[in-house]
């Protein structure tokens, strides 16, 4: 059982390399298997499809990076809220990303907004980000309602926007990340709605 484990590990760790180095249609299931040290009919033993790795392994990927770039953001509550919605941007920019956690967020984002129709990745990740959405709005009620404040459940849905927007422009090269015009754009959101 425990290699079982061992090597289905090891075939989701190749197919996430390849599919961020290649994306979905370029990665081969030859090349997955040769890096995974095991023969192709290994990898459709333990899954039924190249589409079922592929959200299996990038999925995955996804939640993990998720969870990483949260646990890069300090939310005490003595920082400034624009302080930590700058952080928030800054942990998404390519130059704070690694090659395949720049990747895999372009992955994501590609995948949610439906680039190859709609697939089990796709309602898994609209799933996730909705998720991930809520969490970022109750997080923000929670640090309002701390400091004395209301947090106006739009003005942080747009706010989420914002953040998200931005990202995707650093992410697909449409803008550099300027840390201080984003404090400014969001000082300006936020001014008459939240304590900063």
């Amino acid at each position: 059982m425990d290699s079982e484990i061992s090597t289905r590990t090891a075939i989701k760790e190749a197919a996430l390399q390849a599919f961020c180095r290649l994306g979905f249609e370029h990665a081969k299931m030859r090349d997955i298997a040769q890096a995974a040290g095991v023969q192709v009919s290994v990898i459709y033993y333990h899954y039924a499809s190249k589409e079922d790795l592929y959200t299996e392994a990038v999925f995955d990927g996804i939640v993990a990076l998720f969870a990483a770039l949260r646990a890069r953001v300090s939310f005490a509550r003595e920082r400034t809220l624009p302080a930590i919605l700058a952080d928030l941007l800054a942990v998404r920019s390519p130059a704070n990303l690694t090659a395949q956690e720049a990747a895999l967020y372009r992955i994501s984002i590609l995948e949610w907004m439906g680039h190859r129709g709609d697939c089990a990745l796709t309602r898994k990740l609209r799933d996730m980000i909705a998720a991930c959405r809520s969490e970022f709005l109750v997080g923000l009620q929670r640090r309002a309602s701390a400091t004395g404040a209301n947090a106006d459940p739009m003005i942080a849905d747009l706010v989420y926007r914002y953040l998200e927007h931005e990202a995707i422009r650093m992410l697909f090269d449409v803008a550099p990340f300027d840390r201080y015009a984003a404090e400014r754009e969001l000082q300006h959101i936020l001014s008459p709605v939240l304590p900063v």
